[in-house]
């Protein structure tokens, strides 16, 4: 952008500064939409068991197989921005099913990927904020990508950790991704179950990986009736509150898939936008 002063021959220029898109929207105080045309969406690599579209005003919250229904006053807590759904205030939005196939699918091939395209508030600590969670309590978790201060973790239950997905172990294999705030990222964890191995991809590129002890196998075992999917929250704050673990930012695109994706798929999705 260039700034001027005066009109016609008289214009003086003053000094200036260029700024990208970008920089010049955030500068401005507009959040950038990184939205993909129908082309680009077109190659984004397919087979995502849930996947969510945040820019459809009208059905935010829904796939093919999941709808999530608000709890308490969810709806006044949220609201459209930009390609996406801006959480302002703690909130949960939760599955109204089991996600059977989710979970069945998952352990069955041992593997498992999230990716999230967000935009988070802040990075000041406010525990383990949870963007996505598969869970039926507090005390029994699958999984859950979190932000905790300035990183994004996976926890991850396995069959080496406690059934909350922690354990002597927990705290050393959950790897971390850096969270900013200054724009929308691209965030990705993969696990191999043949591999034991996490990865954290951001903006496409791998930033962290650690060693997993453990199989997803056992959360066949699991009665599967009250496990719920939540968005925004831990799936106990419908029963605790929404003071809980709640997690404020803007969500443009969510998906998981029951199996680790690879870094050149990564790239695909990263560079087709959301």
């Amino acid at each position: 952008f260039r700034l001027h002063r005066g009109v016609g021959a008289d214009i003086e220029r003053i000094p200036y500064i260029q700024l990208s898109q970008m920089e010049a929207l955030i500068a401005f105080g507009e959040r950038p939409i990184h939205r993909s045309s129908p082309e680009r969406a077109g190659s984004r690599h397919g087979g995502a068991v849930v996947e969510l579209d945040f820019s459809d005003p009208e059905a935010p919250f829904m796939t093919d197989d999941v709808v999530f229904e608000p709890v308490g006053g969810a709806m006044t807590a949220i609201e459209h921005l930009g390609g996406g759904v801006r959480l302002r205030r703690p909130t949960l939005m939760v599955s109204d099913d089991a996600p059977v196939t989710l979970i069945q699918e998952c352990a069955g091939r041992n593997a498992l990927t999230i990716e999230a395209w967000l935009w988070p508030e802040s990075t000041l600590d406010t525990g383990s904020a949870r963007i996505l969670t598969l869970s039926r309590n507090l005390s029994r978790l699958y999984f859950a990508l979190v932000q905790e201060g300035p990183e994004y973790r996976l926890r991850l239950r396995t069959s080496r950790t406690d059934l909350a997905g922690q354990g002597s172990e927990a705290d050393r294999i959950l790897p971390g991704v850096p969270v900013r705030t200054d724009m929308p990222q691209h965030v990705v964890f993969t696990f191999d179950g043949e591999t034991s191995e996490v990865i954290g991809y951001l903006n496409g590129q791998s930033v962290s990986r650690r060693i997993v002890p453990g199989t997803l196998l056992d959360w066949r075992r699991d009665e599967a009736e009250d496990i719920r999917l939540g968005i925004g929250n831990a799936v106990a704050a419908q029963a605790l509150g929404t003071h809980l673990r709640p997690w404020l930012g803007t969500l443009y695109h969510l998906a998981v898939y029951c199996r680790a994706l690879n870094s050149l798929m990564i790239m695909r999705n990263f560079d087709a936008g959301y």
